[in-house]
C-alpha cells in the first residue's frame, strides 16, 4: 500500500515537471522565433543602408537623411499623410 502511494506520488510529479518542461520549451521556442524576425528585419535594413552607400552619392545620401530623418521636403513639393 505504500509503495503504491510512493509510486502515485512519484508518477504525479513527474507528469507536472514534465508539463511545465514542455510550457518552457514552448515559450523558449517563441522567443527564438521572435528574435529570428528582428534578426532578419535588421539585416534587411542593413543589407538596405549598405546598397544605398555603395550606389549613391553624397547629395543622394545628404537628401535621403534630410528626407527620413528631418523630414524635409522641397519648397515646391506636397506631402500627403495617410491617416489610416
Amino acid at each position: 500500500m505504500i509503495l503504491a502511494f510512493a509510486f502515485t506520488c512519484l508518477a504525479v510529479y513527474l507528469a507536472v515537471t514534465a508539463i511545465e518542461t514542455a510550457i518552457k520549451i514552448k515559450d523558449t521556442n517563441e522567443k527564438i522565433q521572435l528574435a529570428q524576425t528582428q534578426y532578419k528585419q535588421i539585416e534587411a535594413a542593413n543589407k538596405n543602408t549598405k546598397n544605398l552607400l555603395e550606389n549613391a552619392d553624397e547629395n543622394d545620401i545628404i537628401e535621403r537623411i534630410a528626407r527620413e530623418r528631418l523630414g524635409y521636403v522641397f519648397p515646391d513639393e506636397k506631402v500627403y499623410y495617410d491617416v489610416n
